[in-house]
């Protein structure tokens, strides 16, 4: 009955059977999928849970993406039809630089075994991983090696700001209806034409219905990427979700927040593959602060990486073999080395890197335009302890949209330029000083 209810929105019955003839998804095979027939291009990525294919519409020459996915379970067939009956809502958000979907079908392959097709719109562009690895040298220009060193920082905050400016606006659209769950460089698609970006978010598979995780956000299975999971996501794989409801703040950033801080890391990713050092040598004094605040940045970053890096791998090598006993030692093992704890305690180090630079940054004007983008990234990257912070789309996009916080302090009669967005530094960007703003403090 299960199976019969997915697989029959998508067209087939569920005992329908498949000759061996069905054509396999290879370069230049011609498919059909909801009565409209596509011609396979190329492969753009393949995955656990199946392959995705450039293709292009023979009807009107439109280019598409084609995923084929393989359910070999109940679990597989309710993921699979979850994305598509997603990918259907998303069309009517009218969001370029997400997918929606063009048509679907389902053909039984086998005893327990079926392959889904899903058609849907092709958002342009590379991931974001393969743009910022091939990405050519920029060339040294006839400036000073401080000016040149300045205007790599500013034009890989300008990058990185678009990549929030973009995103951020479509996942508040999307966190109405789902999370994505797995918002990382490697997802995020980038296209660029001289200095025009455009920048797009792809693979909906591990997407969950945002009311019901809401309500129980144990029903799901743990996904996504580890290297951007959240604290409270590597404390429920160690503990599981029961354990859970007794850590409120964890609790909440794992109902709320994953998303947001996968937009986040990926933020900070980005500019910290792209800035590039600042020499303290031929630098002036106020510019010194800056570079030793950037390189302390990118230690943190460092350092979370290589931690992150050394805990995600065991626990993918564990799900791509299919290991339970694996899966539970490694579960033992972190659970044990409280690892959550580690991931929190290098993220807190990374936030106070950033309110660190913000700090520096305020004293240089030819750079302070990178403070929305800081301000954005304390926002979205969470530690699981979320204290006083508002952490939500709306906060990131009233940062994004420039509303320069001219509000005034209770405690001062000045307006703080040290602010941004409606975000008073002293009580969201350092929550240490919440109830403690001074006159002085606003002389910034």
């Amino acid at each position: 009955i299960f199976l019969a209810s997915h697989l029959g929105i998508m067209g087939i019955p569920a005992d329908s059977a498949v000759s061996a003839g069905y054509p396999s998804c290879s370069s230049s095979s011609y498919v059909c999928v909801g009565g409209k027939e596509f011609c396979l291009r190329k492969p753009l990525g393949a995955g656990s849970f199946g392959a995705v294919w450039a293709a292009e519409s023979l009807e009107d020459g439109k280019q598409v993406a084609l995923k084929e996915i393989l359910c070999r379970s109940e679990a597989e067939v309710r993921r699979a039809a979850a994305e598509r009956q997603l990918l259907q809502q998303l069309a009517y958000m009218s969001q370029s630089n997400l997918p929606c979907l063009l048509g679907s079908e389902a053909e039984a392959v086998g005893p327990g075994a079926w392959r889904i097709r899903l058609a849907m719109t092709r958002v342009p562009g590379i991931p974001l991983a393969t743009a910022l690895r091939t990405r050519p040298k920029e060339k040294n220009w006839a400036g000073s090696e401080a000016e040149q060193a300045v205007s790599k920082f500013n034009k890989a905050c300008h990058f990185s700001t678009e990549l929030l400016r973009q995103l951020s606006p479509a996942l508040a659209k999307v966190s109405t209806i789902a999370y994505h769950r797995d918002v990382t460089l490697r997802n995020i698609l980038v296209e660029e034409t001289g200095s025009l970006l455009r920048f797009g978010l792809v693979d909906f598979g591990l997407a969950v219905n945002a009311q019901q995780w809401q309500s129980d956000g144990s029903a799901h299975d743990i996904g996504g990427d580890g290297m951007y999971w959240t604290a409270s996501a590597w404390f429920v794989f160690s503990h599981g979700t029961k354990v859970l409801q007794n850590h409120p703040e964890l609790l909440k950033e794992y109902k709320t927040q994953l998303d947001l801080h996968g937009l986040g890391l990926s933020a900070l990713g980005c500019f910290v593959a792209l800035c590039g050092d600042i020499a303290d040598g031929s630098s002036p004094r106020s510019l010194r602060q800056v570079a030793s605040k950037l390189r302390a940045l990118k230690g943190a970053w460092s350092r979370y990486w290589s931690n992150v890096k050394r805990f995600w791998q065991p626990v993918y090598n564990a799900f791509r073999s299919g290991s339970r006993s694996e899966c539970d030692a490694l579960k033992a093992a972190y659970s044990q080395a409280t690892v959550h704890k580690v991931v929190a305690a290098d993220l807190r180090t990374l936030c106070s890197s950033l309110r660190a630079l913000r700090s520096a940054l305020l004293h240089e004007d030819g750079i302070s335009s990178a403070l929305p983008f800081l301000d954005a990234l304390l926002v979205l990257i969470s530690t699981g302890e979320d204290g006083v912070l508002e952490r939500s789309w709306s906060k990131v996009n009233e940062i994004l949209d420039g509303h320069s916080g001219q509000k005034k302090h209770k405690s001062c009669k000045k307006a703080c330029k040290a602010c941004s967005a409606d975000i008073c530094v002293q009580r969201y960007i350092f929550p240490e000083a919440a109830g403690r703003v001074s006159a002085a403090a606003c002389a910034a």
